[in-house]
């Protein structure tokens, strides 16, 4: 076991600064240790060695609690990696979070630690293009990009739809997002006219059948690379203006195969090429957004659907979701959970012009049973997926057994709190339009 990076915090008050700190490495292309189980026993010891001998760069999260009491401890976990990143000789970077400071008084085998520079980091808006500095000037790894709001992540997610309950899952989805995609479209579809829809990422058709399903739309061809996927679309909806074909948007012989496909279906180009939740799965989405522009009439029109994990909030759940979040996070290979945030500059990069982004605003203040739950199976319910999924791949690893019965046991404290009166809780779509 091997990392570029290894950061150091405490959980208390560090999770949220941390959190965005590794997103941020992993979209740079750096590996990092980041540890978001809350292991105490078993393996950890093992782990945090194995990572800190092989680790380039130490990065400790300075927040109010990192040099608490507990720090004189010397089975403090912080006090720990601290003496052994100083004991290893490690690029040691403190992060001051929110003007922090290291105090005089902290134990003498780890006082080296304040002779290190280190970066302030005031301001939360400004986290990531700190994040950027501290990537460029303070590390010594090699980095991969410092394009961190739009650049391609290494490796696509490990995401599949056919796995587990998702078959419902998506179903509860496309229900939800039903009135923020017909609002955009209205706002940009002529009923006296006629379009050709290109469908990437079409699942099972869900969203595709619902949305489309008017006389302005002549021809739908929805892809995606799960060929069950395509199998059960096609056994779903039978309307013979749709057509679903299996293509993966990222292989090498797309643009060969997806001209097949429009010649078959006699289509020259597209007028609506729609992707709802994919884009924050790919490895290259500018990319792939500069491909598939090609595929635009000169009238055409490009809708992305995204969300974000950073505009979901939360009242009176003791800390839950921050935790579930940060557990996603820590899965290898989880899609970017904070894409929505990038659509607009991803479709800037792309060439696309006249962006539009619209937002729209769920909570739960009104709904009733049904729905909170609904809420809940679409927002949370598949993350288990991710570390189960991991686990499964690493049946030996103890951090991977306890993150998976972890999430389970946060997910089930969680959907608990949707059903409480006095909880809340809320999130945004966000949906980008562009032209050719």
């Amino acid at each position: 076991m091997s990392c570029d990076v290894f950061i150091s915090y405490r959980r208390k008050d560090g999770s949220y600064p941390t959190m965005f700190l590794y997103h941020d490495l992993i979209e740079a292309g750096y590996n990092v240790f980041y540890d978001v189980a809350n292991i105490r026993n078993g393996e950890f010891p093992k782990l945090i060695e194995e990572n800190l001998i092989s680790c380039t760069d130490f990065l400790l999260v300075v927040t109010e609690s990192t040099f608490s009491e507990k720090i004189f401890d010397e089975n403090d976990w912080v006090h720990k990696e601290i003496k052994l990143a100083l004991e290893l000789n490690k690029n040691i970077v403190p992060i001051f979070v929110g003007g922090t400071i290291i105090p005089d008084n902290i134990p003498e085998d780890i006082s080296k630690v304040c002779d290190y520079n280190g970066v302030n980091q005031f301001d939360p808006q400004m986290i990531h293009d700190i994040n950027k500095k501290i990537f460029k000037e303070y590390l010594r790894a090699p980095f991969h990009s410092l394009d961190l709001m739009g650049k391609a992540r290494l490796r696509c997610s490990i995401y599949d739809a056919t796995y587990g309950d998702e078959f419902k899952r998506l179903r509860i989805q496309a229900e939800n997002a039903f009135s923020s995609d017909m609002d955009v479209l209205n706002r940009y579809i002529h009923k006296d006219k006629k379009y050709n829809v290109l469908d990437v990422g079409c699942a099972y058709g869900f969203v595709g059948a619902s949305r489309f399903n008017g006389e302005p739309f002549s021809n739908i061809v929805g892809i995606d690379k799960n060929e069950k996927c395509i199998l059960k679309a096609k056994e779903i909806n039978t309307d013979s203006r749709f057509s679903y074909y299996v293509s993966d948007i990222e292989a090498n012989d797309f643009d060969e195969k997806i001209k097949s496909i429009m010649t078959e279906n006699q289509i020259e180009e597209f007028d609506v090429i729609y992707i709802a939740l994919v884009i924050h799965h790919l490895k290259e989405p500018v990319s792939f957004l500069k491909n598939v522009r090609k595929l635009l009439s000169q009238n055409g029109i490009i809708i992305i659907r995204g969300s974000d994990d950073g505009s979901k909030l939360a009242y009176n759940d003791d800390g839950l979701m921050k935790s579930i979040i940060e557990l996603t996070l820590g899965v290898s290979d989880v899609s970017d959970r904070y894409n929505g945030r990038k659509i607009f500059s991803q479709l800037k990069k792309a060439g696309f012009a006249d962006v539009e982004i619209f937002s729209y605003m769920r909570d739960i203040s009104s709904m009733d049973f049904d729905d909170r739950e609904n809420l809940f199976n679409e927002s949370f319910s598949y993350r288990i997926n991710y570390v189960r999924r991991e686990y499964e791949a690493d049946p030996n690893s103890l951090q991977k057994r306890n993150n998976f019965l972890e999430m389970e046991e946060l997910l089930a404290k969680f959907q608990e709190r949707f059903y409480d009166s006095t909880f809340w809780y809320c999130e945004y779509d966000y949906i980008g339009v562009a032209k050719k």
